[in-house]
């Protein structure tokens, strides 16, 4: 018997999974790097994947995908692995985490009208009007920042930047990069690979504005991680939701393994594998994340319009201010709660 809105559901399950995945990377982030923490999350999600299909389906890889589906998925692991992730935590370095997720935020309305375009996905108006209620509250929660001094911390995030980029330029070959950049547990270690392609890819008055590349760095992030959606969408049609993350998995995976050769960060990663802390972060964000969130992503559009789910998939900001509460004590004012309450009440209007 058919759940009714159950790619609501699993769309609401994925933000709820990608909260815990969001705190766990944070954390390990900051031992290790954030691009030996990705690199590490892909071979474990790979190996949950890998026994999940042994067991329910009784292929530990899915060789029985059609060749579309390997083409379209294989595009998908590659656009939002690979080339979403590079430029959006290189955009976290330039012009902070608030800016970088604001843009994030748009993400919705994108997969909307790549639907339109790929998928020939029409939405109702009452839709369009609870998705701009929704990105309106979830942009509201993230402009908060964390706590009453988010303006002081917005105003002084250039200068950790580039605080951080001295730090990594004067660190000897082989020492971790754990640079921050206002609190985000993402650094610098994108920066070879993203500076050779900002300097191909945008105009010379751009690439040497810092801010207004950091913020077409997250633009970039933001269309690769819709793109990558939505191309989902086409190339599983109806197979399997899990099978089809293992072969995005598998082709982000041959793209970061390009990047590492590109970064020489193959010592780091060895290295994050022997901190013990680091690494239970690294897998309780892999299951939840790589694992059971994409998966439940992908269940999420398969069974409803990929513009709603990605709207109810956006709602992670907002989870994430109980254990922000519970877990850090930290203080949620008035304004955040108000934007969490506009949030819920447009996601309210996707499930009517």
């Amino acid at each position: 018997m058919a759940v009714a809105h159950f790619g609501e559901l699993a769309a609401l399950t994925t933000a709820c999974c990608w909260t815990v995945t969001g705190l766990s990377f944070e954390a390990a982030g900051k031992r290790v790097g954030s691009l030996s923490v990705n690199l590490i999350r892909l071979f474990l999600a790979l190996g949950f994947l890998t026994l999940f299909g042994l067991i329910t389906r009784g292929r530990p890889l899915p060789l029985d995908a059609p060749a579309q589906a390997w083409l379209w998925l294989g595009l998908s692991g590659l656009i939002g692995f690979s080339i979403g992730d590079l430029c959006l935590f290189r955009a976290y370095v330039l012009v902070g985490s608030r800016v970088s997720m604001l843009l994030m935020a748009l993400v919705p309305p994108m997969v909307a009208l790549i639907g339109r375009v790929f998928l020939n996905e029409t939405l109702m108006l009452r839709d369009w009007i609870g998705m701009a209620i929704t990105v309106g509250g979830v942009g509201w929660v993230i402009l908060e920042g964390r706590g009453a001094n988010a303006a002081a911390q917005a105003a002084a995030e250039p200068a950790l930047a580039a605080a951080a980029r001295g730090r990594a330029a004067r660190a000897p070959a082989g020492a971790a990069d754990r640079d921050e950049v206002g609190g985000t547990g993402f650094s610098g270690e994108f920066a070879p690979v993203a500076l050779a392609i900002s300097q191909k890819l945008l105009p010379a008055a751009v690439h040497h504005d810092k801010r207004w590349r950091g913020v077409l760095l997250a633009l970039v992030g933001a269309i690769s991680q819709a793109v990558g959606l939505v191309f989902s969408k086409r190339g599983m049609g109806d197979y399997n939701a899990f099978a089809s993350t293992q072969i995005r998995i598998i082709l982000g995976i041959a793209g970061f393994i390009v990047i590492f050769f590109l970064t020489h960060w193959w010592q780091r990663a060895f290295q994050a594998l022997f901190n013990r802390p680091a690494m239970v972060r690294i897998g309780l964000g892999a299951f939840f994340g790589p694992f059971l969130g994409v998966s439940f992503s992908l269940l999420a559009v398969q069974h409803t319009q990929a513009g709603i789910a990605a709207t109810i998939m956006a709602l992670v900001p907002v989870f994430i201010i109980l254990p922000s509460v519970l877990v850090f004590h930290e203080k949620v004012s008035t304004r955040a709660i108000i934007g969490a309450c506009l949030a819920v009440a447009g996601t309210a209007l996707l499930f009517l």
